[in-house]
């Protein structure tokens, strides 16, 4: 089991809001980091290893979340910031 942190998204909006459809993984030292898609995230978290994201001296746990439209898809955990949210983490195309 391996532990991931997110340190940027790839969005697409939708009818319900919108999802993340990759996100980069790494140490944040570089902008985007290794991309994953939401499948390989999701294969992944199915094996056991876990994601989040970190910001503002806050980790935020990620989780499995099906979108209002009915994609699979990605939301950080709720808590005292919105700056470890995955929708507020810099974003690639």
């Amino acid at each position: 089991m391996a532990t991931f942190r997110i340190v940027s998204t790839k969005q697409r909006p939708c009818g319900a809001g919108g999802h993340i459809e990759a996100v980069g993984v790494g140490d944040g030292s570089s902008p985007s980091g290794q991309i994953l898609s939401v499948s390989d995230v999701h294969w992944r978290m199915s094996q056991g290893d876990t994601f989040y994201t970190y910001a503002h001296g806050l980790r935020a746990d990620v989780r499995k979340f099906d979108c209002g439209c009915t994609k699979k898809t990605l939301r950080s955990a709720p808590d005292a910031t919105v700056h470890n949210n995955l929708d507020n983490l810099p974003q690639f195309s």
